[in-house]
């Protein structure tokens, strides 16, 4: 992965959204710009909709990048997390990234990496 600071927008095709658990869901995109550029600990912003509403893109940290996917865990939580579990294979979402620091892997050798992420209630 490369180590540019560069935030890239790219028409991403909707591969997959799998059900993964209540209201959590995989999307896996092809993003070959993003995918190929992004790091572990950075994020990309997907505009769900090309309309007014809504407006905001909403902020993802991605869970694997391979190839040219992209692959992202999210929970529904309102409008725009809903309409992107809604979407189908061949949809298109415009995504913005990667941002933030990302991070080094230490020791690819050493088996899987996880990383949990959250809020505090």
């Amino acid at each position: 992965m490369s180590n540019s600071n560069k935030i890239l927008q790219e028409s991403c095709t909707v591969t997959a959204v799998d059900k993964i658990a209540a209201d959590t869901f995989l999307l896996k995109l092809k993003a070959p710009r993003i995918a190929k550029s992004i790091r572990p600990g950075q994020m990309v912003f997907i505009r769900v909709l090309d309309r007014e509403f809504p407006l905001l893109r909403r902020p993802f940290a991605a869970s694997n990048a391979s190839g040219n996917n992209l692959e992202i865990i999210f929970k529904v939580v309102g409008r725009g997390t809903s309409l992107l579990a809604a979407k189908k294979p061949g949809d298109k979402v415009d995504v913005l990234g990667p941002s933030g620091n990302g991070f080094p892997l230490a020791d690819k050798s050493a088996g899987p990496v996880v990383a949990v992420a959250g809020e505090w209630v």
